[in-house]
């Protein structure tokens, strides 16, 4: 079954740890790195489809 959620380039920032750019709360939000599916981070004043969804992240 192919993934339908929306996929974010993950961007490196420790060891550990990754950016990706939300486009709705236009700030980073942070996570553990390892591809694969995430809850969104965004604030609900911000109306994202991310809240429901959430997004899958990708290693750059």
């Amino acid at each position: 079954m192919k993934n339908k959620q929306p996929i974010l380039l993950a961007e490196p920032t420790t060891k550990y740890q990754v950016k990706v750019w939300c486009p709705f709360c236009s700030k980073y939000h942070y996570h553990g790195m390892v591809d694969g599916s995430r809850v969104a981070h965004c604030d609900k004043k911000t109306n994202s489809p991310f809240i429901e969804s959430g997004y899958y992240i990708k290693l750059k």
